[in-house]
């Protein structure tokens, strides 16, 4: 197989064009990757000074929050947003509504029956193993 390739020096001739077109090309290449570089330093700059700025306000913000409500013992009434109710009222009231109990200590005492109703069907098996004599 024989590949025959042709090859005209017509750029040969427009010599003295090309190397201005060149230069003008690697200057506009050079320039747009450091406008680039720059661009990107600072965004990456700005986003962090934001950043920062927005993290100390919320800290404030958040610290006062914190201590207004130790202070006073009071919170917000997630019903009614002009109401102010205790702060055990408000931890009973997110434990309710989080765990679908209707009061802790019903459900408490149920899992307590529940564990001891267990237990006391495990004592005769332990016993056996172990020998054990106990009155019923």
């Amino acid at each position: 197989m024989k590949f025959i390739i042709e090859v005209e020096d017509f750029y040969l001739d427009e010599e003295s064009q090309l190397a201005p077109a060149l230069t003008e090309h690697i200057k506009n290449t050079v320039v747009h990757k450091i406008s680039e570089s720059i661009k990107d330093r600072v965004e990456k700059q700005i986003t962090m000074e934001v950043k920062a700025r927005v993290e100390e306000s919320m800290y404030r913000l958040i610290q006062s929050y914190v201590s207004d409500t130790v202070a006073t013992g009071t919170i917000q009434s997630p019903k009614n947003r002009n109401e102010q109710i205790l702060l055990s009222d408000y931890i009973k009231h997110v434990f309710e509504n989080n765990t679908g109990w209707g009061s802790p200590e019903e459900t408490i005492k149920k899992q307590a029956k529940i564990f001891g109703d267990q237990m006391k069907q495990r004592l005769p098996s332990i016993c056996i193993f172990n020998s054990c004599q106990f009155e019923r």
